[in-house]
């Protein structure tokens, strides 16, 4: 949710519209817990690919869950989708953007967010 919404919106016949983050990149984000957001792109054999459940990283203690299998992470993606936190992007193909739900239940939360672009804001001002 955070990658989208502080993503740059798209302009199309001059108007904004929500941004819509293709599907590899939403695969390829890891959950990062001490942080409780999203991280980077995660590959095997690096930092956030290679840990077990209960692993710590750099002695903090904290436990760090291992990353959902790629059929798991689509099967979760598309299941976001079926509930309505994603939709599909209309263009481009294969890209995801917000979805009703997300507005609504998140509304409080997506304002909030560091990094918000002015022109998301002025959307999400008159959608919600």
């Amino acid at each position: 949710m955070e990658r989208i919404a502080t993503s740059d919106p798209e302009v199309v016949n001059g108007q904004a519209k929500l941004a819509a983050v293709s599907e590899t990149v939403l695969l390829n984000l890891f959950y990062d817990p001490g942080t409780g957001g999203a991280g980077g792109a995660s590959q095997a054999g690096t930092s956030g690919g290679d840990t077990q459940p209960g692993d710590t990283q750099g002695g903090a203690g904290t436990a760090v869950a291992k990353p959902l299998e790629k059929l798991k992470r689509t099967a979760a993606l598309r299941d976001l989708v079926a509930s309505k936190w994603l939709s599909n992007a209309p263009s481009p193909s294969n890209c995801f953007t917000l979805g009703v739900r997300s507005l609504m239940e998140l509304q409080e939360f997506l304002l909030g967010l560091d990094g918000l672009p002015v022109p998301t804001k002025a959307l999400f001002d008159a959608v919600m």
